[in-house]
This record gives structure tokens, sequence and C-alpha cells, in this order.
């Protein structure tokens, strides 16, 4: 069987850095559905990263799932949705960690308590 990759791209932080949500409904509807969306993502992963184990231990498959997400230390350079500033700013960061095959995370040989989305 030939090896099976996965490359995965995840265009948001997995672990942005906490900050206060005003107690104003649209903020906290708006905080809740960042964080359901990114749960839901990371526990799409991990049954993929559970499937990939699965299949190396009954069949023996050579399968490698990578991952790769906006580091959680970024933050935006100016406040907004869809700022040039902003898109400018994570178009030189994706070009930099894309050069860089140290920015992909390998999830199939991670332990369950490292990595992005542990």
């Amino acid at each position: 069987m030939p090896k099976i990759r996965f490359w995965i791209i995840f265009n948001n932080q997995f672990r942005p850095a906490p900050h206060v949500t005003p107690p104003k409904w649209i903020a906290v509807v708006q905080r809740s559905l960042e964080t359901a969306t990114r749960a839901a993502t990371a526990t799409a992963v991990k049954h993929l990263v559970a499937l990939a184990e699965i299949a190396r231990l009954k069949r023996n498959a050579d399968v490698e799932v990578r991952l790769v997400s906006i580091p959680g230390d970024w933050s935006p350079p100016a406040p907004g949705v869809f700022v040039n500033e902003t898109m400018d700013n994570l178009a030189d960061l994706g070009e930099r960690m894309g050069a860089d095959p140290a920015s992909w995370d390998d999830l199939a040989h991670a332990s369950s308590s490292t990595g992005p989305i542990a």
C-alpha cells in the first residue's frame, strides 16, 4: 500500500491569545461561534488522526497527518475584519511558514498531549 498523506491548512489559530469578551450579546455570540467552530475543527482533526492510527495498526498503512495553522502568538496589526494591513501581514506569514518545512506539525506521530490540538 502506498504512503497516504493528509496536509491540513487551518486558516485560523487553534490557540488564540485569551481576551475579555464584552458583556453584550453580539460580542458573546461572536466569541461563542468562534470557539465552537474552532472546537469542531479540532475534533475533526483528532478524528482524522485516530483513523490514521487505526489504519496503521490494523492494516499496517503508512499514514502521515500534517497540520499548519496561524501561530497562537500572532495578533493582527490592525483591528477589524479583512483590513488590508492584516491581510498583507497574514499573506507574508503564510509565505514564510510555507517555505519552512518545520512549520508543519506531524500529528500522526505526536503524543496525545502535544501539538496544536491537544
